[in-house]
């Protein structure tokens, strides 16, 4: 390890890969909101696009269980990296 390595700690984490399980229930959960949300909107082409922006607005809420996070400690501070931000 160099010096300019010393003191710092980085790791990420990826929750879908450590708990699969609950992952597909996650995912159960999503579609089953999306056809809910698809049968209560009368219109047909709207329940199908509103069933489709309600489980892409759950995908995007649920972003740091489904994709991987990184952090970083070092003598700066503190830096974590989301999917969507930082």
């Amino acid at each position: 390890m160099s010096d300019s390595q010393e003191g710092i700690l980085e790791w990420s984490v990826h929750p879908l890969r450590e708990q699969p399980g609950r992952g597909v229930l996650v995912a159960v959960a999503i579609v089953g909101a999306g056809v809910l949300v698809t049968l209560a909107v009368p219109d047909p082409l709207l329940g199908v696009l509103a069933g489709a922006a309600a489980m892409l607005f759950l995908l995007m809420t649920l972003n740091r269980f489904f994709l991987k996070s990184a952090y970083r400690i070092d003598g700066h501070g503190i830096a974590v990296r989301y999917p969507f931000g930082s």
